[in-house]
């Protein structure tokens, strides 16, 4: 009877840690191909901004919506693109989304409208754009 009991907990122990283990290992690799798209991103923006030698008027998108050339390609991705947020000597450098219909859908979200743990910046749904 004894070493049923044994067996049968040393069994749940091994698939909670075995459970454990996938949730922490799936966490880190969302984290690494987060930390990816954020670069591929800002990348992009980069190269677009280093290639524009001298400065252009903003893209006119609708009547009332302009976009800024080195946004271009972003915002045809992903309409949602409100602006770009980066500061200098940090390792802030990300798109900022915005959504009147959804305020809070890129709370958990990513650019690409997957589903996210992370979210993405995005402006706060009684903020005028």
């Amino acid at each position: 009877m004894k070493k049923t009991i044994c067996i049968i907990l040393i069994v749940a122990f091994a698939a909670l840690f075995c459970t454990s283990a996938y949730f922490i290992f799936d966490h880190y690799r969302q984290d690494k191909q987060q930390a990816e798209l954020y670069d591929s991103l800002a990348e992009m923006v980069d190269s677009a901004a280093e290639t524009e030698e001298e400065p252009t008027e903003p893209i006119l998108y609708t009547e009332e919506k302009t976009v800024l050339p080195e946004l271009a390609e972003l915002y045809q991705q992903n309409s949602d693109l409100a602006g770009w947020i980066h500061i200098e000597d940090t390792n802030i450098n990300y798109p900022v989304m915005h959504t009147p219909d959804n305020p809070d859908f890129y709370l958990k979200h990513g650019f690409d409208k997957e589903y996210s743990d992370y979210g993405y910046p995005y402006v706060q749904e009684n903020c005028d754009v």
